[in-house]
């Protein structure tokens, strides 16, 4: 391959390794929101580098169709920001719900430092980092060929299906298994690859409309279509109880 092609090539290609990189290692290990899992900084990497390689690759004006989208996710972001700008202290202590923090400074006798809005600021990074992942999502979505683009539908489905799979056998063996394999859990639910019975419920759900578009899409052959629409009947049904 001649030198000046690998660049081209590279742009092209960028996007599209890296958005599926960062929604395997979301399947693989982003079923916690919790800030002290250790795989969290490299989700928050690898979703980095997921976002960046979908600009830097592609022209600004190929994502105009998410202009809605990124507004919305905008407006999360300056709203978490805002809440850890520090506030001087009488402007801080005449807000709702800080008196008894006002009052624990004065018995202790220091001076009331400068706040920010929020009470439990280490959570509100914490929120502030856990929009990245989405929001690369958003981006690399858009910046992957359409080639390629036909091959995230199947992906979200199979992890849906090995995440109900999975659940179903967390509560044929019990609780206290390392099928479970977040520290903080539902012992007594089918959880999959999700810390949370209620994560999983959602993801499940969220699959079934996501089956209905699967088994409309035309294949190109009568027989591959028949063989899709009760494939995904049957998916539809066993994801049901495992809801």
């Amino acid at each position: 391959m001649e030198r000046s092609a690998f660049g081209p090539m590279l742009a092209r290609q960028a996007p599209a390794w890296t958005f599926f990189g960062l929604c395997a290692l979301c399947i693989v290990g982003g079923g916690s929101s919790r800030a002290d899992l250790q795989i969290q900084p490299l989700i928050w990497l690898a979703a980095i580098a997921a976002g960046g390689a979908a600009l830097l690759c592609r022209p600004l004006h190929s994502f105009a169709p998410l202009r809605t989208a990124l507004l919305f996710a905008g407006l999360l972001l300056a709203t978490t920001l805002l809440q850890l700008i520090p506030l001087p202290p009488g402007m801080w202590t005449s807000l709702a719900g800080r008196t008894p923090y006002a009052e624990a400074a004065a018995l202790a006798g220091i001076d009331q430092p400068w706040r920010p809005l929020s009470l439990t600021p280490d959570l509100t990074w914490a929120c502030l980092l856990a929009l990245i992942p989405p929001l690369a999502v958003i981006l690399g979505f858009q910046a992957v060929d359409a080639s390629v683009r036909k091959w995230i539908l199947p992906l979200v489905l199979l992890a849906a299906m090995g995440s109900a799979f999975l659940g179903l056998m967390q509560i044929s063996v019990g609780s206290g298994t390392a099928l479970r394999y977040y520290n903080v859990t539902n012992e007594d639910s089918a959880v999959g690859i999700f810390a949370n019975r209620n994560h999983h419920a959602v993801f499940l759900s969220a699959a079934l409309p996501m089956l209905a578009v699967w088994a409309r899409l035309d294949p190109g052959d009568e027989r591959i279509a028949q063989i899709r629409y009760w494939l995904s009947l049957g998916c539809g049904l066993f994801l049901l109880p495992m809801i």
